[in-house]
């Protein structure tokens, strides 16, 4: 956490305010933040939370900032020096005119190690586009790290299903990119550790454990975003969603009802079962576990 705070410190842009939701913690993460906050005299705004998933934190970070835009950073990222200042100028660039058109401005993220960068750059330095389109038809890869329109996360704010912890990074800006449009600049905003024992590690295990936030993520994906989608990619969206529709104990009929393409979902229909009967094999052995601890 520290890391990431004193990034944010050593910002040439001091126009901002530091909200650090501590997601169900007991290691003295708030402690630490409150010492941070006295030695360098920046206020923070610190907030303990059951744990509930980095999705059920940004919801409740996105509530309690104030001002116009918002920037995540997870406690092991890193934001470089001129990142705000780059962001603030991003946004001034577009005309005043335009400016209730956009919801973000992106830019790329660099790994740790290398300092190279995660992921495909854009097309043109300045670019404007959407989520989608950038993902879907220029197949652009990699973390693009930025700054959203809080206004517009109020109003678009992540599922929270209870007892599940996970939901797709993409799923907010993906409904943003349906109605808004996204300034793309290929500047480097931010440093990305991929920890082992972290979420990029661990992705299929929660997935896997929040059916219900994925079966939601892949009904969007099926029915709302495949307009650039290859039939391959069309396919998949299909096969996933019933996946984790069936781990979420949707029925086949209840299935029809929310998918709008028949025809697609009875073809990933048996590949879809297949991948939900693995999903049971995998966790059975830790089912086996619980109840035999139970037991005793």
């Amino acid at each position: 956490m520290t890391r990431a705070l004193n990034s944010v410190a050593a910002q040439e842009f001091s126009d901002f305010e530091i909200v650090v939701v501590d997601d169900g913690s007991s290691d003295g993460t708030l402690g630490e933040v409150r010492r941070w906050s006295q030695r360098t005299g920046l206020p923070v705004t610190s907030i303990w939370k059951p744990n509930g998933g980095a999705h059920s934190a940004y919801n409740l970070g996105v509530r309690q900032a104030r001002g116009e835009y918002i920037v995540v950073l997870g406690s092991d990222d890193q934001l470089l020096p001129d990142a705000l200042r780059k962001m603030a100028d991003a946004w001034a660039s577009i005309p005043a005119a335009k400016k209730q058109a956009y919801c973000a401005v992106l830019g790329h993220g660099l790994h740790w190690s290398s300092r190279r960068l995660a992921g495909d750059p854009y097309p043109h330095d300045v670019w404007d586009s959407d989520f989608l389109q950038m993902k879907q038809r220029w197949g652009i890869s990699g973390d693009k790290p930025g700054a959203y329109r809080r206004d517009l996360l109020m109003r678009h704010p992540f599922p929270v299903f209870e007892g599940e912890r996970f939901m797709r990074e993409s799923f907010v800006i993906k409904q943003l990119a349906q109605r808004y449009r996204t300034r793309f600049v290929n500047e480097s905003f931010q440093l990305f550790e991929y920890q082992r024992d972290g979420l990029s590690a661990s992705v299929r295990r929660l997935r896997v454990s929040s059916p219900r936030g994925m079966a939601l993520c892949y009904r969007d994906e099926a029915n709302r975003h495949s307009v650039g989608f290859s039939p391959g990619q069309r396919f998949e969206a299909h096969l996933q969603y019933v996946r984790h529709a069936c781990n979420a104990g949707i029925g086949l009929r209840a299935q029809c009802g929310q998918i709008e393409s028949r025809t697609w979902l009875l073809l990933a229909l048996p590949f879809g079962l297949v991948k939900h009967w693995r999903d049971r094999l995998a966790d059975a052995p830790q089912r086996q576990a619980l109840g035999g601890r139970r037991a005793d």
